[in-house]
């Protein structure tokens, strides 16, 4: 049972699961009646009395999204994306033989906890978000100004990740001019 005590039923469900194919976890989306979304983790734990799905982060440190298909596939490229939709999206048009789209649980603040180690030495693209128009906060000395290339979200995670992966080869997809602020890969009509 999915449903959240005050978000309700979520709008979609991600399994995580282990190099071996168990299941880990979940991942929910809430989508809120205000526009925004919720994005929690379930998992299997024990509260010391009895052991069900609580609504919690997963240990640290986290597994990958699709860790399956990267075990499974040793000469896969891999492509690190934003979110378990954009995953998703990408690896709909891919065969996992060839290439695994992943991404990580937590969003900018989860990428430390993640456990990267299953991308050594594989070929790893990462793929940012099209976060091109966040700006400075008021209380900012630049409040108002957008921020520059390196400090847009989706470029900052992908820089973190480069930092921590150790891997033979690491390119970046850069999204084309013109795209929408946020656009992902998910926006994007595949052929």
């Amino acid at each position: 049972n999915f449903e959240h005590y005050k978000f309700g039923k979520p709008s979609k469900v991600w399994k995580y699961k282990s190099e071996t194919g168990a299941g880990l976890g979940f991942v929910c989306r809430f989508d809120l009646p205000d526009g925004t979304k919720q994005v929690i983790p379930m998992v299997y734990a024990s509260n010391g009395t009895t052991e069900k799905f609580h609504w919690m982060g997963m240990d640290v440190p986290r597994p990958l999204y699709n860790l399956d298909l990267i075990s499974q596939n040793p000469n896969a490229k891999i492509i690190v994306v934003e979110g378990e939709k954009t995953a998703d999206a990408v690896q709909e048009n891919f065969d996992p033989s060839e290439t695994i789209a992943t991404c990580w649980v937590g969003g900018a603040q989860g990428i430390k906890n993640a456990n990267w180690q299953p991308l050594k030495n594989r070929s790893v693209t990462l793929w940012p978000d099209n976060d091109t128009e966040q700006k400075y906060g008021e209380t900012h000395m630049l409040s108002g100004q957008i921020k520059p290339w390196n400090e847009q979200p989706g470029n900052m995670a992908m820089l973190a990740i480069n930092e921590l992966i150790d891997s033979n080869s690491v390119d970046w997809i850069q999204n084309p001019d013109g795209l929408p602020h946020k656009w992902d890969a998910a926006d994007n009509e595949w052929e």
